[in-house]
Formats: C-alpha cells, sequence, structure tokens
C-alpha cells in the first residue's frame, strides 16, 4: 500500500507534474483528470493537497468521476491553507461521484448562476455502499434572485455526513419550496454541527433520510421546504420551529461575528442557548473537533465553530473556551512548565486540557502574563 500525494497550487510556476509545490498543478481539475485510475487493484491512497501561495482562486469546475475506490484504497482532498477558494460561475462546481471520497477543510463559491439548481457542491451518481465524508467545508452560493438555488445536494441513494461545515448564501427570493441551502434527492444523509445561513428554505428532503444534530439555522425563511428529518435534535434557529426535536431552540437570536462575510463564529455576546447547546460525539467518535480544528469540550456547542477566548502566556497562545477549559495551541509544551509559568495543578493532555475554574478570575490567577486578542 503506498499514499500518492499529489499537489494543487494556482500559483504555482513549476512543470505542472503535481509532485510537489514547487511543480504543483494550476487547478484541482487539472490534478484529477491527469492522477484518477484504479486505486484498489494499485493497493494505493490518493491524497490531493491544495493551497494558493499567491492568493490565486481555482476558477475551474471539477468532477470526481472514474476512479475504482473502497473504503481502504479512497480518495483523500486536503486544503493546507486559508486561502486557496474553488470558485466557478454558471455550474456545479464541485461534484463528487466517486465512491470514496474525503475532504478535509475546504472553500466552495458558486459566484454566479444562469439555470435552476446549480450547485457549489453536488454528490451525485455513487455505487452502492458509498461513503462520503466533509468535515470543515465553506460552501457558499451566488444568491443570485433571477434563479433557484441548492448550495449543497444529494442525488443518490448512498451514505454522505457533512459536519463542521457552513453552507451559507442562496436567494430568499423565489418561493419555490425547492430553493434550498441543501437538498436530498435520494442519499443517507446526516448533517453534524453544521451552521446554515441565508437563503430561503434550510432543506429540500423530498427523497432518502436526512439527520441534523448539533445545527445553527439562521437568516432564512424556512427551515425546511419539504420532506421530513429522521432523528434530528439539539438543533436551534431563528424561527417558530427547527427539526422537532425535544432538545432544539426556537427563536434564538444569534450573534455572529461578520455573518454578512461568512464568519459565523459566536460572539460573547451570543445569547441564543448554542453555546453548550448541543450533544457530545452526535457521529460516534466520525469526528471530536470544530471548523478550526479546536478541540470541542463537553457539552459541544451547536454550529460549526466551537466558542473560545484566545489568551496568552507570554507570547504562546493558548486557548480558553466557554466552560473554562484551557488549552495549548503553541507549538512547545515545554514552555508551559507548571512550576515556572505558575500553572500548577495542570495535567498535560494534547497540550495543557483541564478544566481549572467556574470563572475568568479564576483561570487569570493561575497565569503569570496573560492578554486577550
Amino acid at each position: 500500500m503506498a499514499q500518492i500525494d499529489v499537489y494543487v497550487d494556482p500559483d504555482a510556476t513549476g512543470s505542472g507534474t503535481g509532485d510537489d509545490w514547487n511543480n504543483a498543478y494550476n487547478s484541482l481539475n487539472a490534478a484529477e483528470a491527469a492522477r484518477h485510475g484504479d486505486y484498489v487493484t494499485d493497493t494505493d491512497n490518493i491524497v490531493y493537497h491544495l493551497r494558493s501561495s499567491g492568493g490565486t482562486k481555482d476558477t475551474t469546475a471539477v468532477i470526481f468521476n472514474g476512479s475504482t475506490t473502497n473504503s481502504v484504497y479512497d480518495i483523500r482532498i486536503i486544503q493546507e491553507d486559508d486561502n486557496y477558494i474553488l470558485q466557478a460561475a454558471n455550474t456545479n462546481v464541485l461534484t463528487l461521484s466517486d465512491a470514496f471520497i474525503t475532504i478535509t477543510k475546504l472553500q466552495v463559491e458558486l459566484t454566479a448562476t444562469n439555470a435552476n439548481y446549480q450547485k457549489a457542491l453536488y454528490v451525485d451518481g455513487l455505487p452502492s455502499g458509498s461513503v462520503t465524508n466533509l468535515d470543515k467545508l465553506t460552501l457558499k452560493g451566488a444568491n443570485n434572485n433571477s434563479y433557484r438555488e441548492r448550495c449543497f445536494s444529494c442525488d443518490n441513494g448512498r451514505t454522505v455526513n457533512i459536519y463542521n461545515s457552513v453552507i451559507y448564501n442562496t436567494n430568499a427570493v423565489d418561493g419555490s419550496i425547492a430553493n434550498s441551502l441543501i437538498h436530498n434527492g435520494g442519499s443517507t444523509l446526516n448533517i453534524y454541527n453544521c451552521t446554515i445561513s441565508t437563503g430561503r428554505n434550510g432543506a429540500y428532503l423530498p427523497l432518502g433520510t436526512t439527520k441534523a444534530v448539533n445545527c445553527i439555522f439562521a437568516n432564512i425563511i424556512s427551515v425546511l421546504g419539504s420532506g421530513s428529518w429522521t432523528n434530528s435534535d439539539y438543533n436551534a434557529s431563528d424561527l417558530g420551529i427547527t427539526t422537532g426535536g425535544s432538545n432544539d431552540i426556537i427563536n434564538a437570536t444569534f450573534e455572529f461575528v461578520d455573518s454578512a462575510n461568512g464568519d459565523f463564529h459566536l460572539t460573547s455576546g451570543d445569547s441564543s442557548g448554542a453555546k453548550d447547546g448541543g450533544t457530545d460525539d452526535p457521529a460516534s467518535g466520525l469526528y471530536d473537533d470544530d471548523k478550526d480544528g479546536n478541540l470541542r469540550v463537553s457539552p459541544w456547542d451547536m454550529g460549526a465553530y466551537e466558542y473560545i477566548l484566545v489568551t496568552y502566556i507570554g507570547e504562546s497562545p493558548i486557548i480558553i473556551d466557554n466552560k473554562n477549559n484551557i488549552k495549548l495551541i503553541g507549538n512547545n509544551a515545554s514552555d508551559f512548565d507548571p512550576e515556572t509559568n505558575g500553572m500548577n495543578g495542570l495535567n498535560y493532555s494534547r497540550g495543557v486540557d483541564k478544566k481549572i475554574g467556574n470563572s475568568f478570575n479564576t483561570i487569570s490567577s493561575q497565569i503569570k502574563k496573560i492578554r486577550i486578542t
């Protein structure tokens, strides 16, 4: 078994072989076309590493189709920076039709539409038994009032898991029940810890089964255009109904950092109940972090992001979340010696990770130098 690493950077100026960053393909479309194959027979995994070293967007739509995969020999797509954006107009931007694909951190944007139901991400045509895992995605629609939109859509009878993701920015003008941020046309679709915002309907679910847990629905006209939810709970919306779960929150008032520009972190002043409002580990071990990669802490928050504060010990960053947990996010755990840094009683676990008090004053009293960013 081998891992094939393929590199994509729209700003690369090398030979375009995709073998390293200097010689990266300039588009994910070019990389997929050159590298798709029978990974099961070859006993290979293929990993596409994406970045944009100069900030240039990847503006060619991509279809993953024609490779042979299984649960062991699969396709993985990983965005390695914050700059890469896969962006296209008047088409489905990213289509996934290969059986086993896992995506970790990807920004996909549909910039314009010229027909109904064009999508940022479309999962379709998968063979029996397929599983698609989508983690830490930002899916942005075009918000074109002339056409019905579907930011994220599944049209097959396979399993699709999407989690720690933001799905937003479709039009709210067209009154059709099918004008929606999420569409399920036949999948077993599981939506965990996602923030779904800005559009007509949160979801249109004519076929398949759709489960939503720990999700936020905000700034939409209806959570559900048509269909029904399956075993859904611990969701919140600013409307009079969410998903019908006994632990759902309705009529919430969300306060995001900058939702108009796609920042759906909850602010310190948010009182919606989404902080601590979720349930722990809804996907039974599939993930334990949030969209930023921060570990979630019991009880989990709703939405794509776990609420945290960033502070410093000297020049080394840590986080203090809303449950008064302190966690090292610097590079050198040895800098955090309990004897020298006034943190007696703390234990090391993936850095520093221990509840140490019931108030911010309790936390700050155990840190010699602290500043809040």
